[in-house]
C-alpha cells in the first residue's frame, strides 16, 4: 500500500507541476528551455526513486543502519545530481538556467514527499514495536 502510495503521490505531483506549467514553458520560453526543464525533472525522479528503495531496503534494519544508509544516500544522490548537471550542460549544452531551476524544484518537491513517506514508515514501525 505505501509503495503504491509514494509512487503515486511522485506521479500526482509530477503531472500537477507540468499542468501547472505547461503554458508558461510552450508560451514563453524556448524548446531548450522546456528540454532542460523535462531534463531537471527526469534526473529528480531517477534521484527520489533510489532513494525509496534504498528506503525500503534500509527500513526495518536497527535504527543506526537505517540512519547511515540515508545519510549515505544522499551524499551520493547529490554527487549524481552534481554529475549530471556537468555532464549535461558540458556536454550536451543543455540550458542551465531551465535545467538547475527544474531540478532543485522537483528536488525539494520530492524531498518533502520521501520525508512523509520516511515519517509514515518509521511511526509505523514504531507502532509494530509497542
Amino acid at each position: 500500500m505505501l509503495k503504491k502510495n509514494f509512487a503515486l503521490q511522485i506521479i500526482i505531483s509530477t503531472i500537477i507541476t507540468f499542468f501547472i506549467a505547461i503554458y508558461p514553458l510552450t508560451n514563453y520560453f524556448s524548446e531548450d528551455i522546456i528540454i532542460s526543464v523535462l531534463l531537471g525533472c527526469i534526473i529528480s525522479l531517477i534521484n527520489v526513486f533510489i532513494g525509496y528503495e534504498l528506503i525500503k531496503f534500509s527500513i526495518n534494519k536497527p535504527n543506526k543502519v537505517f540512519f547511515k544508509i540515508t545519510i549515505g544516500s544522499i551524499g551520493i544522490r547529490i554527487i549524481f545530481i552534481g554529475l549530471s548537471i556537468f555532464i549535461l550542460i558540458k556536454f550536451f549544452n543543455v540550458n542551465m538556467f531551465g535545467l538547475v531551476i527544474s531540478l532543485f524544484f522537483y528536488y525539494f518537491l520530492y524531498m518533502i514527499i520521501e520525508i512523509m513517506y520516511i515519517n509514515k514508515k518509521l511511526l509505523t514501525k514504531n507502532v509494530k514495536q509497542i
